[in-house]
């Protein structure tokens, strides 16, 4: 049990994250640059969940222990697996889900390389 809490992953809060996440919508995919935890620095963030809901889309981070992992800190949804496009997705809300259930809205940057609308 004490060895299956060591190796686990756990949940990354919104606050823990210095600089805090940023997202950008590009043509076909959300794409998210998040920082390590400055609560947790042995651990690293290594996976994102992105989960549509009705009218928003719901993001939330794992975290482990990871010291021989290569880490860029970079994860990317496609839009379609969202079921969204890239005239769509500046519509909806973001919000960073803590293991807590409290959600913090993020904002969507939009990439300079988007076709111009």
């Amino acid at each position: 049990m004490l060895l299956l809490s060591f190796f686990g992953s756990r949940g990354v809060t919104y606050a823990e994250m210095i600089p805090p996440p940023q997202l950008t919508l590009t043509e076909y995919s959300l794409s998210l640059q998040v920082s390590n935890s400055i609560q947790h620095s042995s651990l690293v963030i290594t996976r994102v969940e992105f989960e549509r809901d009705e009218d928003c889309v719901i993001l939330k981070g794992w975290q482990k222990l990871a010291p021989l992992s290569k880490y860029d800190g970079h994860f990317e949804k496609p839009l379609n697996d969202l079921d969204l496009t890239s005239e769509t997705a500046p519509d909806l809300g973001y919000y960073w889900e803590d293991p807590n259930g409290n959600r913090t809205q993020m904002e969507l940057s939009l990439s300079s390389s988007r076709p111009s609308e």
